[in-house]
């Protein structure tokens, strides 16, 4: 299934950090770059090893559903702010593997589909008042309209979580490892763009289970 996998930021330190102990008190791998909560886990297993004694490894069950992290010996994890609830896994202490829920930064979709972008670069005057102009919004961009069809359960985890605004990269197939950008030429890959807007939920068919969200997302 394709995925809206949302961006950690390096300069919040919310979701930015990870920490271990391992008997010598807590020490915290922080991110120095904005990172995909997809590839995050490898990211933050480097940068653990690399500030402890031992060696980590971490990695996304295969449909995204859970992250395991695990050390060469035990140790005390420190999920601090609200990087537990991205990436669903909470701090604890005494083991050697931690394995997670849900995470929220994260959503699983059953279909994307891109419309082709429009430009954006340009100025929407919308006031004209004491003889000067308000604009509603600006940017030097192109946009897409994305139409997302997900389950009841992960539209609201869509609006509910860090999918849904921001920074995002929304992947067209199941194996986001492999897809290339967006373009003209390839255009079944993945959009790298901010959350413009974003509709409510429309739901589809008698028994509710699948419904339809739409996206602007602006690529710069």
């Amino acid at each position: 299934m394709p995925y809206v996998s949302a961006y950690l930021h390096h300069s919040y330190n919310a979701h930015n950090r990870i920490g271990t102990d391992e008997g010598g008190g807590t020490v915290y791998a922080e991110l120095t770059a904005p990172e995909l909560a997809i590839t995050a886990p490898a990211t933050f297993a480097t940068l653990l090893t690399a500030v402890g004694a031992n060696t980590y490894i971490a990695s996304w069950a295969s449909d995204y559903s859970a992250m395991t992290l695990v050390g060469s010996n035990t140790f005390d994890l420190t999920m601090p702010g609200s990087i537990d609830d991205y990436l669903g896994l909470d701090s604890d202490t005494g083991a050697i593997t931690y394995t997670g829920g849900t995470p929220r930064a994260i959503v699983p979709t059953v279909s994307v589909d891109v419309e082709i972008a429009e430009p954006g670069e340009r100025v929407d005057l919308r006031v004209w008042r004491h003889e000067r102009s308000d604009a509603l919004w600006w940017g030097n961009h192109t946009t897409h309209r994305v139409t997302l069809l997900l389950t009841q359960a992960n539209a609201a985890l869509l609006l509910e979580g860090p999918c849904s605004r921001g920074r995002v990269r929304i992947y067209q197939t199941e194996t986001p490892s492999t897809e290339s950008a967006y373009s003209a030429s390839n255009v079944g890959g993945y959009l790298d763009g901010y959350v413009v807007g974003i509709t409510a939920v429309e739901s589809l068919g008698e028994s509710d289970q699948l419904c339809r969200v739409s996206m602007i997302v602006g690529v710069p």
